[in-house]
């Protein structure tokens, strides 16, 4: 979906990870999604900031330690200037974020929920251009994807 709504090339676009575990409540990395899409989103250009209750050591260190990635101490501050947001790993903090902050520091109000955690119709309300997984509709498009 990332790649629909940007194109192929992702050079200049930011992005800002939350999660980075398996699962929350874990440092466990062993085949997380996020490996997955920080090395394709830098790959293809894009700069990272990724948040992580516990995993972010066992990121930098041994799974992405050869990915260039900003890591961060909050949720929060990886939304700092960023076109907008991959929610991967549900953590609990995750659930019920500030909606206005976090749109107050994106540059785009964009997220893309790996998880389905959020409500669409709280999404438009905030003005979040809004995608999840598994949806054929996504919110503020037309077209199905």
């Amino acid at each position: 979906k990332v790649i629909r709504r940007f194109g192929e090339d992702l050079e200049g676009k930011s992005f800002g990870i939350w999660g980075l575990a398996f699962k929350p409540e874990t440092n466990d990395m062993r085949e997380a999604t996020a490996i997955t899409v920080i090395k394709e989103l830098v790959k293809r250009g894009a700069s990272v900031k990724a948040y992580d209750p516990k995993a972010i050591l066992e990121a930098r260190d041994h799974y992405l330690k050869d990915t260039k990635v900003e890591y961060v101490k909050s949720k929060y501050s990886a939304l700092n200037n960023v076109d907008d947001m991959i929610l991967v790993t549900e953590w609990a903090e995750f659930r019920n974020p500030d909606f206005l902050e976090m749109s107050q520091r994106m540059k785009v109000k964009i997220i893309f929920d790996g998880r389905n955690q959020y409500d669409p119709k709280v999404m438009e309300k905030y003005g979040f251009e809004y995608y999840q997984i598994g949806v054929l509709l996504d919110l503020n498009r037309e077209e199905q994807v």
